[in-house]
This record gives structure tokens, sequence and C-alpha cells, in this order.
């Protein structure tokens, strides 16, 4: 009975895990509604570069642009990866690099 629960807990988290980084990108372009409907962040992408300039205030304003897709391609990358179970240790790695700065305080 452990075993099997073990196994079903790693598939509910890597579900959990994968679905939480395809629903943060779905929020910035606006898949769950204009922002100030309830649990909308986002809304839309503009606001999501705002709030990567705001973090990253010390980069020439043309350069967010840039960094905000980087950010939106790597999580809807590693969204896709571990809902498909690839590269595991990969993953663990480049993962934690996503988190925001405020989130590890």
């Amino acid at each position: 009975m452990s075993l099997r629960f073990g196994s079903f807990s790693s598939v509910f988290l890597r579900c959990a895990l994968g679905l939480g980084f395809l629903s943060a990108v779905a929020d910035r372009f606006g898949l769950w509604g204009a922002f100030g409907q309830p649990n909308v962040e986002w809304g839309n992408f503009s606001r999501f570069l705002e709030y990567t300039h705001s973090l990253n205030w010390y980069l020439p304003a043309g350069i967010i642009p840039l960094l905000g897709g980087i950010a939106t391609g790597a999580e809807i990358l590693f969204g896709l990866l571990i809902l498909a179970v690839f590269r595991p240790s990969f993953q663990r790695l480049f993962t934690g690099f996503l988190s925001e700065p405020h989130a590890r305080l």
C-alpha cells in the first residue's frame, strides 16, 4: 500500500507542478480572464512585462520584452516536460531557476 501511495503522490505532484507552470502562462495571455477578475493576476502579457521590469529595474527597458518572452517560453517548455516525464534530473535543475526571487524568501 505504501508503494502504491508513493507512486500516486508522485504523479499527482508532477501534474500539479506542470499544470501550475502552464496555468501561469495561460494567465499572461488572458485565457483565465481580464485583470481584476477573481484569481487573475496578469490578464495580459503587457502587465506581466511591467512586473518583469519591476523585478529587473537595472536592465534597459528594451530588453524586458525579450526577458519576458524567454521566461514564458521556458515555463511552457518545462511545464510540458514535467507532464511528459522527460529527463527528470534536467527538470529539477532548471525549473528551480524559474522561481521568482521573492518566492525564495
